[in-house]
């Protein structure tokens, strides 16, 4: 599944502000979901490869996407986490410019 998620992209026209935080809050839902515990040894054994495989994408693209904002100058915060979208609005993480003073 491609995921098209901000400017620069081929569909970065159809793409707005509010669609990127939406579909980046969807991919978390969906993450959310993903409990392991109940998997046997025996069945994580067997999977081990392509659960590896997968959340090693997970994990590049997570850093390419926090690379993109930091490298623009702009640090990433926790500033709390809400378990769904529902409750997501002006919560989450904060993106600010690292040129400004952060509030104590």
């Amino acid at each position: 599944m491609e995921m098209t998620i901000g400017p620069g992209s081929a569909q970065a026209d159809d793409v707005s502000d509010g669609a990127v935080v939406d579909r980046l809050d969807a991919v978390v839902e969906a993450l959310e979901a993903v409990d392991f515990a109940g998997w046997s040894d025996a069945l994580l054994q067997g999977r081990l490869d392509e659960v590896s495989r997968v959340l090693c994408r997970v994990e590049a693209q997570l850093a390419r996407l926090t690379d993109a904002v930091r490298e623009r100058g702009f640090a990433i915060v926790e500033v709390d986490r809400p378990r769904s979208r529902r409750a997501r609005r002006d919560h989450g993480l904060a993106i600010v410019d690292t040129d400004l003073p952060l509030a104590s």
